[in-house]
């Protein structure tokens, strides 16, 4: 049910509402905390995040695929992290910046789960430039745009993050 509020909010901001943009900076970072409406069923820290990664997929202009994109972020987001922007005790650099709380598997951070090994720390802690990663990327996946099912979605974010991202309940398609 959480998914769909979630692609429910992003469809109505790319008709009606337009989306908030994508934040850059710490600063704004706590700026958006009280400009971005809280999404129901999302306390207002997941809200945030949720609507950096819909201003991001905005900003990538993924026009006609832009949904495909939202199921493959928010699958993958809900999945790793519960769309928490989490730092990680085993990547020191990774408590420097805002975050949501910790968790320390392997060298993962940020909203995606990134590994530091691969991603730089300060772009895997900002939800937006987390989000481009993973949109960077996705447009490397054969194919990507043609997912439509919860497999495929789920197929697609497993090629994005290399791990066992194919946790499929939370794809109500």
């Amino acid at each position: 049910m959480k998914f769909f509020t979630i692609v429910t909010v992003l469809a109505i901001s790319f008709g009606v509402l337009g989306s908030p943009v994508p934040v850059e900076s710490e600063v704004e970072v706590e700026a958006a905390a009280s400009k971005y409406p809280k999404i129901s069923g999302y306390n207002q820290a997941q809200s945030n995040n949720a609507w950096a990664i819909i201003g991001q997929i905005k900003k990538e202009k993924f026009g006609k695929n832009a949904l495909v994109a939202c199921k493959a972020a928010f699958a993958t987001a809900i999945t790793e992290s519960n769309i928490y922007n989490y730092a990680n005790k085993k990547v020191p650099d990774s408590l420097k910046y805002p975050n949501d709380g910790k968790k320390s598997d392997f060298d993962s951070v940020g909203v995606f789960q990134q590994r530091a090994r691969y991603y730089p720390v300060n772009e895997a802690m900002n939800p937006a430039k987390s989000a481009h990663l993973f949109f960077k990327k996705m447009k490397s996946v054969k194919d990507w745009e043609k997912a439509k099912t919860a497999k495929q979605i789920g197929a697609v974010c497993q090629k994005v993050q290399g791990t066992s991202c194919t946790d499929n309940r939370y794809l109500v398609i």
